[in-house]
C-alpha cells in the first residue's frame, strides 16, 4: 500500500496512513536492529495512546514492522547499562513505562498484525506475543536471552504466557532457548509462515485485506497492494 500520510516521525519509529484505514507503526532504528531504549519506549507509549483514540472506522487495522533485516533484538544495550546505575526505584518505573507499551498493545481496539523478520529477541518478542496475528519470515528467530544476562523477562511475562500458555511459555523464560519460526508456527506465537517465493511484504498485505474483509464486507472486492 502506498503512504498517504506520515502521521508520526519520531526518533525512532513512524507511523504511516496507508489506504482503507490501515495504520503502519514502523520500529525504524535498523542501524542497532531496532532495539529498546528510553526513547524509544518513550514514543511508543505515545503513538499507541494516541492511535487508541482514533475511532473504528478510521483505524481498522494497525500493522505493526521494523525497518531492515531484524524486526527487533531487544534492549539498547548502552540503555541496559546506564538501568545498571539506577536506583530500585528509577528501575522499577522503567518496567512500568516499559509494561505499560505492551498493555497497550495487548489492549489495542483494532486488530494488531505484526511481521517478523530476522529476530524478535526480549522486548521484541514481547511485541510479537502482545499482536493478535502474527506473520513471520521462515527463518525468523524469537528468543528470550535476556535470562542469560542473569535478567528475568519478568515485564513481558504476562503476556507470552496469554499467548503461549504456561506449559509453553515457561520453558522459554526458564533457558532463553531460540525458537525457529516453524516452531514458533506450532506453538502459537506465530499464526502464519511466509510461504515460499513470496515476500513478507505481499504475505501482510493478504493478512490485511483478510482482517478488512471482516470489518466490512464491501473490502472483498478491494485490490490491496503494498
Amino acid at each position: 500500500m502506498a503512504v498517504q500520510e506520515l502521521i508520526f516521525k519520531g526518533e525512532r519509529l513512524r507511523v504511516e496512513r496507508l489506504p482503507y484505514s490501515v495504520f503502519r507503526l514502523v520500529l525504524a532504528r535498523p542501524e542497532l536492529r531496532n532495539a529498546f531504549d528510553a526513547v524509544m519506549i518513550g514514543e511508543l507509549l505515545q503513538v499507541l495512546s494516541d492511535l487508541a483514540t482514533r475511532p473504528s472506522k478510521e483505524l481498522r487495522v494497525l500493522l505493526l514492522v521494523g525497518e531492515g533485516k531484524t524486526f527487533c533484538a531487544g534492549a539498547d544495550l548502552d540503555y541496559m547499562r546506564a538501568q545498571a546505575l539506577n536506583s530500585a526505584e528509577e528501575n522499577e518505573a522503567d518496567a512500568r513505562r516499559l509494561g505499560m507499551v505492551f498493555h497497550r498493545l495487548a489492549a489495542f481496539p483494532a486488530p494488531v498484525l505484526c511481521g517478523i523478520q530476522g529476530a524478535a529477541i526480549g522486548g521484541g518478542f514481547g511485541l510479537a506475543a502482545c499482536a493478535d496475528i502474527v506473520v513471520a519470515d521462515p527463518d525468523a528467530v524469537f528468543a528470550l536471552s535476556e535470562v542469560r544476562l542473569g535478567l528475568l523477562p519478568a515485564v513481558i511475562s504476562p503476556f507470552v504466557v496469554r499467548k503461549l500458555g504456561l506449559a509453553q511459555a515457561a520453558p522459554l523464560m526458564l533457558s532463553g532457548r531460540r525458537l525457529g519460526a516453524p516452531e514458533a508456527n506450532v506453538c502459537g506465537l506465530v499464526q502464519a509462515l511466509v510461504p515460499a517465493e513470496t515476500s513478507l511484504e505481499v504475505a501482510l498485505q493478504a493478512h490485511v485485506l483478510e482482517l478488512l474483509q471482516a470489518d466490512d464486507v464491501d473490502a472483498v472486492f478491494l485490490d490491496i497492494r503494498m
